[in-house]
């Protein structure tokens, strides 16, 4: 065998040993997001997966608000100070705007980007982000660092992508899921509300019942993921406290209206009224 083949098959052998590995990780990620259909467990469980699987030193992700601002949700070596520095990127940087367009970033040495100074000066050399895509929208970022002077291979962007993609189905699903138990929760509480119709209370006690209800409804509620919901609960009460009010003022009017003596009416003959014979022949 000549020392070109050789050559080759050292080449293929780390081709497949690298594709193996990668599907190493990619598996456990994926195993590791389908744990929990909570949110917030499931980003922590998939950032700690790809910085211990991927040797990186530190990682972050954001989760997109309605604004468009990308909001920081967990982070991973980043540091208290930075974290802050960092905790909201404004969609309206060119940079930002990139990634909510689905184009990831690269970086491989951070001392060259301005607005990431202090990433740098805490030791970071190479960043990349990747924005987590579900069904055609941005969600949110995965922020992944590395310190030293190693920057990204030729296969770490593809294989990080791939993990963006797994992160961002199963974060999806989870907000779908916690989205459905609160809509649950919310018709369990319109059904009680409306029990208290079949109660032998009087009309103000169950309005009363049901703004209670209601406003409780309206403080749970979150107007960045819930703005129909919550303009809908804001109606909801003003109208039930215009209705209390109404009743109130009826109320205060009954003594009146007792002793108020509606005037008898004038009777009147009932049926079509007979005509006479001269009114007959004369119509004839």
């Amino acid at each position: 065998m000549t020392p070109f083949d050789d050559s080759q098959h050292r080449v293929a052998r780390d081709l497949m040993a690298d594709r193996a590995r990668e599907l190493m990780v990619l598996n456990a990620v994926a195993a590791a997001v389908a744990q929990s259909l909570e949110p917030l467990p499931l980003l922590v469980n998939a950032l700690d997966h790809v910085i211990d699987l991927l040797a990186l030193d530190a990682g972050a992700i954001y989760t997109r608000r309605d604004d468009g601002r990308l909001e920081l949700i967990v982070e991973r070596g980043i540091g208290a100070a930075l974290a802050r520095t960092y905790r909201r990127l404004p969609a309206e940087h060119p940079e930002i705007s990139r990634l909510i367009g689905g184009r990831p970033l690269v970086f491989d040495d951070l001392r060259q980007i301005e607005e990431l100074a202090a990433l740098a000066g805490a030791g970071f050399r190479a960043l990349m982000g990747l924005p987590l895509l579900a069904r055609g929208e941005t969600v949110g970022l995965l922020l992944v660092l590395r310190a030293g002077n190693a920057g990204w291979n030729q296969r770490e962007p593809t294989l990080l992508e791939a993990i963006a993609d797994h992160i961002a189905l199963a974060f999806d699903n989870a907000r779908l899921f916690a989205a459905e138990q609160q809509r649950r929760r919310q018709s369990e509480a319109l059904r009680r509300g409306a029990l208290a119709l079949t109660e032998a209370l009087g009309p103000d006690a169950v309005l009363d019942r049901i703004l209670h209800q209601a406003t409780e409804l309206r403080r749970k509620a979150d107007p960045r993921a819930e703005l129909p919901w919550v303009l809908l609960l804001e109606s909801a009460i003003m109208h039930l406290e215009a209705d209390l009010r109404w009743i109130e003022m009826v109320e205060a009017r009954l003594p009146d209206l007792k002793r108020y003596t509606p005037p008898s009416p004038t009777p009147r003959p009932r049926g079509r009224p007979r005509r006479t014979l001269v009114e007959a022949a004369v119509k004839e």
